[in-house]
């Protein structure tokens, strides 16, 4: 059973162009799988232009140059429990 999914840092700000690694840590009994999916979303909505910034399995944030949202949310959910997850907020600058 997933008990909690936890992302570090708790926030971050992040340069156009450049990355940030997030690290997620899920608390599990009985032995369920620890793995979690990455995803991003907007303050809309889930986002949609993985050619200008995206986040890949192990949670390496890459802001592209052309980012438009100024904040963007990153989200570690449970692949055992999709009911389990933590989300951090990045605030893109120049």
């Amino acid at each position: 059973m997933v008990n909690r999914v936890t992302i570090e840092p708790k926030e971050a700000t992040v340069q156009k162009g450049e990355q940030q690694e997030f690290r997620a840590a899920v608390d599990v009994t009985g032995g369920a799988p620890q793995t979690v999916t990455w995803s991003l979303r907007t303050e809309t909505g889930s986002y949609s232009n993985p050619n200008v910034t995206s986040i890949n399995a192990d949670g390496l944030l890459t802001v592209g140059d052309k980012e438009e949202n100024e904040t963007l949310y990153v989200r570690a959910t449970s692949t055992e429990d999709d009911n389990k997850w933590d989300e951090v907020t990045v605030k893109i600058t120049e």
